[in-house]
């Protein structure tokens, strides 16, 4: 079992995730170069975040070493399982009047920008 500590800030950071997704915006909200949403922007830099804290939980705990192992494609897949569930809950229960591929991909483009400064800062620990 992992221990509470170190699942604390990647929880924490989830139900940051969640409020933030889930707030009601006005449909005047801010466009950058024309076509990417304000909102877009900020799923980029949770995805970031969100990558790093839980890579930094798999590598941290001792106790199943195939986590540990493999972690990176572990948290991939829960970073992309999580962009593609929200963008479809916030569709469905109409926070979107439409479909909006921008945040779908900045949640890509952050989660690789979060491995990729973990990997960055840590690869001499791991």
């Amino acid at each position: 079992m992992i221990p509470f500590r170190l699942l604390l800030p990647g929880f924490t950071w989830v139900l940051l995730m969640a409020l933030i997704f889930y707030t009601p915006i006005s449909d005047r909200s801010l466009v950058y170069f024309g076509c990417v949403p304000a909102r877009s922007f900020v799923h980029l830099f949770m995805f970031m975040v969100f990558t790093h804290l839980w890579l930094g939980i798999g590598k941290k705990q001792l106790k199943f070493e195939a986590i540990r192992e493999r972690a990176f494609p572990i948290v991939f897949a829960a970073a992309i399982l999580l962009a593609v569930l929200s963008e479809v809950s916030l569709y469905a229960f109409g926070y979107l009047p439409w479909f909006n591929g921008w945040n779908l991909l900045l949640d890509l483009i952050g989660a690789t920008l979060g491995m990729g400064t973990f990997y960055l800062l840590y690869r001499s620990c791991y």
